[in-house]
């Protein structure tokens, strides 16, 4: 039996305006009908190119963006429907962490003021709050010595993790996680991998994990959601969705990731996007963006039964397996 879902989001639409607003033809939808659900305690990996919607769908799950469709809920409440007093509760439950660990911090403030900001807004007792800054450091891996130091005269790692802290301090239940380890050296990503496995069986944590390191995804994340164009084209648990990908962008995702040095059996032929073929609308075809009805993956797709008809209609999740659901028409609906 699943656990109960602590987030539900139902054909959510994020869309971005790029003329202010002035006209339709301006209109970006970054977010296009995606509809998930979150365990308490579980973890999503979200991966996909750049462009293709993740961080707008991570802001609009905290409120940070407004959806034009669609809902959001936590625990079956509704976060459109939040007055001020539900959505501090939501604040402390639920905790975004940026991808950018200097753009995150005030230039201007110490760690230790920080997070003790953190605690004051959210009613932490001055009594207690000395002793929970120095809990906060410890549990993400630094010491007193880092209190009284600026943002500048900490590395990226050290960063990153102040913000971590910073998200950890009104103990949240579930984190949204916007990239958190792109703008980390390897050996520090590494270092960040563990301690987020530490955290997690440490706190019980939940969260969604944004990245474009599919490896990454498949060792934080028990479930994977593969994104384009505003979409999910693949859903399904990380280590069966990252060994026998089954969307033809799955595959390209999942080959331009392997090293074939270390996994010679790895499929090397799968073609990223570029060119579509001749007598089918390539990609940036606005009659198809505007219709919202063909494939948005169709001009390069590399499955060797795709045709004309593929971009009749908009391919749709539905289940190949117990666990797994592809958007793709020439997939056997059970394998």
């Amino acid at each position: 039996m699943s656990a109960p879902a602590f987030l539900e989001v139902d054909g959510l639409v994020v869309e971005h305006s790029r003329d202010g607003g002035r006209s339709r033809r301006g209109v970006v939808r970054a977010v296009d009908r995606v509809t998930f659900s979150v365990e308490a305690g579980g973890a999503l990996g979200l991966v996909g190119e750049s462009g293709c919607g993740k961080s707008s769908l991570a802001r609009s799950l905290v409120g940070l963006h407004r959806p034009v469709a669609g809902s959001v809920r936590y625990d079956g409440q509704s976060l459109e429907g939040m007055d001020r007093r539900a959505r501090m509760s939501l604040r402390r439950r639920v905790q975004l962490v940026f991808q950018n660990p200097f753009g995150a911090l005030n230039p201007r403030m110490p760690v230790a003021s920080v997070l003790r900001e953190v605690l004051r807004v959210h009613g932490t007792g001055e009594d207690r709050t000395s002793a929970r800054v120095e809990e906060l450091l410890d549990l993400v891996g630094l010491g007193t010595s880092y209190l009284s130091r600026l943002p500048h005269e900490l590395s990226a790692g050290q960063r990153q993790r102040v913000g971590l802290a910073r998200a950890l301090a009104v103990e949240p239940e579930f984190l949204i996680l916007d990239e958190p380890l792109s703008a980390l050296d390897v050996s520090i990503q590494a270092q960040m991998v563990k301690l987020f496995d530490d955290l997690r069986d440490r706190l019980g944590l939940g969260w969604i994990f944004i990245s474009h390191d599919l490896p990454l995804v498949r060792r934080l994340c028990d479930r994977m959601a593969v994104m384009y164009r505003g979409r999910f084209v693949e859903t399904g648990p990380s280590p069966a969705l990252y060994r026998t990908p089954i969307h033809p962008y799955t595959k390209a995702l999942v080959a331009a990731t392997r090293d074939p040095l270390s996994t010679p059996a790895a499929p090397t032929d799968v073609p990223f996007p570029s060119n579509g073929p001749d007598g089918l609308p390539p990609r940036s075809g606005e009659r198809w963006d505007e219709a919202g009805a063909a494939c948005a993956y169709v001009a390069y797709c590399a499955h060797p039964e795709r045709d004309a008809s593929c971009v009749r209609a908009e391919p749709v999740l539905r289940r190949v397996s117990d666990d797994c659901r592809v958007a793709c028409f020439k997939v056997p609906r059970e394998r």
